[in-house]
């Protein structure tokens, strides 16, 4: 798959390519965040498509989200998106083999509540057999444009016969553009054609408007709170708080999982485990004092970090993966009891289950969440803390092995 950076001017213009003067493509677009099973089924039929009709296919993905440029947008002046290129090697190319048109050195703008980073989707949109992924910079300047002149670029410049969408997909100024509104201007040219992929998901779900973290009150994998409702119950309490209805198969039921430590529920959407990408740093080496050393993310860490707890899951790198059991929080026992109600800095360690002497610092891993065990907990004692991590990992290594014999 080749990969393609496309930065706009400030007017949102966009430098496209030009991939082939005689050969016609299979078009998809959208921000593919975390390449949830709806997605793979839009870029799988954009795949089959391509090959039936002898064209390229072509995923257009959008980064950062667009919800996440407006939801900037509509509190001040607007967020500044730098024409930030792809991390670089040591000989200064990039690390995923991309091209990129345009732009300069600035940093990404992080954003907390992507489910993953462009790095992440480009891999998996790699496995589902995609010919050119073309990574649009989307700008307030981007998204002025209108969708009826989006599709004539798309048409004009990438040669586009068939334009692939999902059932929900929103696209150009105001979002006007749409599986109805595309075959409008399909039919009304005649040089194009819309291909709709329906939604094969359970239905819909509910979810808060935006992400709220809601720590499970006890050990164990939490359910849905709204599965065990009556109708009744159900309507006044996504009423009561003000939740919206999405479709099962979404990006939103993804994060709205994870911030509820709904990690079987988060996972039945990807059709993966949820997992976060980062570099292995240096922390306070507590762990391998009490016994359990941990591997430590530190910097920027790509992917949603799911609500504080202790789960099950795994630590992969350089091709080796390991059982784990992994913390998200705070620290609560080795924090001051003065500062016990205060904002302290979440931070995500993992302990590698029956492993010795492995040195991941300065390695780039990627730790999977496969079960929600238990809350954080501040103890009274050392000696009660490592009987907990004890604990910990031995659950954990059970979970996993239960897994194993199941798959």
């Amino acid at each position: 798959m080749k990969v393609i950076r496309l930065v706009p001017d400030t007017d949102g213009a966009v430098p496209w390519p030009v991939l082939d003067k005689e050969k016609r493509s299979v078009v998809t677009i959208g921000t593919f965040d975390g390449v949830h099973k709806g997605h793979a089924a839009v870029i799988r039929r954009t795949a089959e498509l391509a090959e039936k009709y002898g064209s390229f296919s072509v995923v257009i993905m959008f980064d950062p989200r667009p919800s996440f440029v407006h939801s900037h947008s509509s509190i001040g002046p607007g967020i500044h998106i730098p024409a930030a290129p792809a991390p670089v090697q040591d000989d200064g190319s990039p690390q995923d083999g991309s091209i990129q048109f345009g732009g300069n050195n600035e940093p990404d703008p992080e954003d907390p509540e992507a489910i993953s980073s462009a790095g992440q989707r480009i891999q998996w949109i790699r496995d589902l057999g995609i010919q050119y992924l073309l990574i649009v910079r989307y700008t307030p300047g981007f998204a002025r444009q209108t969708y009826i002149n989006f599709l004539g670029q798309l048409v004009g410049k990438l040669g586009m016969r068939t334009l692939v969408l999902g059932a929900d997909a929103r696209f150009g100024r105001g979002l006007e553009g749409n599986v109805k509104t595309s075959r409008t201007v399909a039919a009304s040219t005649g040089v194009f054609e819309v291909d709709a992929v329906e939604d094969q998901g359970r239905g819909f779900t509910w979810v808060f408007p935006d992400v709220q973290y809601h720590v499970p009150d006890s050990a164990g994998e939490p359910a849905n709170p709204l599965n065990s409702m009556s109708k009744a119950d159900r309507r006044a309490w996504t009423k009561k708080h003000h939740m919206v209805r999405v479709r099962d198969w979404s990006s939103s039921h993804v994060r709205d999982a994870l911030a509820g430590g709904r990690i079987a529920e988060a996972a039945e959407v990807l059709g993966r485990s949820p997992q976060i990408r980062g570099e292995v740093v240096h922390g306070e080496a507590r762990g391998r004092q009490l016994g359990f050393p941990t591997a430590n993310l530190g910097g920027t860490i790509e992917g949603f970090i799911p609500v504080d707890g202790v789960y099950a899951g795994y630590v992969t790198d350089a091709g080796h993966r390991w059982p784990a059991a992994v913390s998200v929080g705070t620290k609560e026992t080795f924090r001051d009891a003065a500062d016990a109600h205060s904002d302290s800095e979440r931070v995500v360690e993992a302990y590698i289950i029956d492993e010795t002497g492995l040195d991941l610092y300065g390695h780039t891993v990627t730790i999977e969440f496969t079960a929600f065990m238990r809350p954080q907990a501040r103890f009274g004692s050392f000696q009660e803390l490592i009987a907990q991590l004890g604990e910990d990992s031995q659950r954990a290594k059970a979970i996993i092995s239960g897994r194993r014999k199941t798959a």
